[in-house]
């Protein structure tokens, strides 16, 4: 009767069960991203494997700063001693930046100086989505949604 009240007590305690989500997920240059842990069991002890740096808190953050795809580790032990580990992988994907580039075909002229801006810019992984100009002259500052296939002003003073 021991035998059996032990064995049934064994196998009603609840196995710790790994798991996590993040604020963010993917994004360009250095990305800033906290993580929250959503375990279930008594858990006694975090240990995660952020992409190559640990922690031992509940909720750690980590800045991500170089290109790439990143696994993320979260092992759990309970107040028993048993363990549970969920890995993701490229669960963080970190894209380089836009390289901003323009030309100019015609550099220098007399007041009043209309000048065509041409994007030259390339982006490794993606599309680029926004473009924000700061030319001076009449127009400024302009926001352009990659509708614009040239950026047009007049520098008179």
């Amino acid at each position: 009767m021991v035998v059996i009240l032990l064995l049934s007590s064994l196998l009603t305690a609840a196995q710790p069960i790994a798991d996590f989500t993040a604020n963010i997920q993917t994004g360009c240059g250095s990305l800033q991203v906290s993580f929250q842990d959503q375990s279930t069991g008594n858990i006694a002890q975090y240990s995660w494997d952020l992409g190559g740096v640990t922690s031992t808190t509940q909720n750690p953050g980590r800045i991500f700063g170089t290109p790439g795809s990143y696994e993320i580790c979260l092992t759990v032990t309970d107040t028993d001693g048993l363990t549970n580990t969920n890995c993701k992988s490229d669960f963080i994907t970190v894209f380089h930046l836009p390289e901003p580039d323009f030309s100019i075909p015609n550099p220098n002229g007399c007041i009043p100086f209309e000048v065509v801006f041409t994007d030259l810019s390339i982006s490794q992984d993606g599309n680029i989505e926004e473009w924000i100009w700061g030319v001076g002259g009449q127009a400024g500052v302009i926001t352009d949604d990659g509708s614009l296939a040239t950026i047009e002003n007049t520098y008179d003073i």
